[in-house]
């Protein structure tokens, strides 16, 4: 004795009002709605992280102006549309820039010989590993 093949999933082709179908409008007008529906949950979700990594990097730029300006500390912030930040700091007459975006931090410094070069000399994928090498470079100026 064989078993029957059962019900099959979510109605048979592009039969309108098919018993066991969600909807009741054709298959291809469902696509477009789902589609548009799924790009516009897609951008806000986009939106929202953005805006949690651009909270999370002026809280971090805060922190290292507030250290920068306690030791009396020269520098100016750019920020780009990306959401990236750099940062200059002069100290004496060492030049660094720091390079912030997301979750990945850079410092370069920067003298005659070398110039100005979009990758860092140091990289850091954790705030705190950064941070830490950023308090180090103060402590030898002050």
């Amino acid at each position: 004795m064989a078993w029957g093949k059962g019900k099959t999933e979510k109605g048979q082709g592009g039969k309108l009002g098919h018993s066991n179908r969600d909807g009741w409008g054709y298959h291809d007008e469902e696509k477009v709605i789902s589609k548009k529906q799924r790009r516009l949950e897609q951008k806000q979700l986009i939106l929202d992280e953005t805006s949690k990594i651009d909270k999370n990097l002026r809280e971090q730029a805060k922190i290292l102006i507030q250290i920068l300006n306690q030791h009396k500390i020269n520098f100016e912030i750019h920020e780009f549309d990306s959401g990236a930040a750099m940062m200059d700091i002069q100290v004496k007459s060492d030049f660094y820039c720091i390079q912030m975006t997301e979750n990945k931090f850079g410092w370069s410094k920067i003298d005659e010989d070398s110039g100005f070069s979009t990758v860092p000399d140091s990289g850091y994928l954790n705030w705190h590993d950064f941070k830490n090498e950023f308090d180090e470079i103060v402590k030898k100026y002050t």
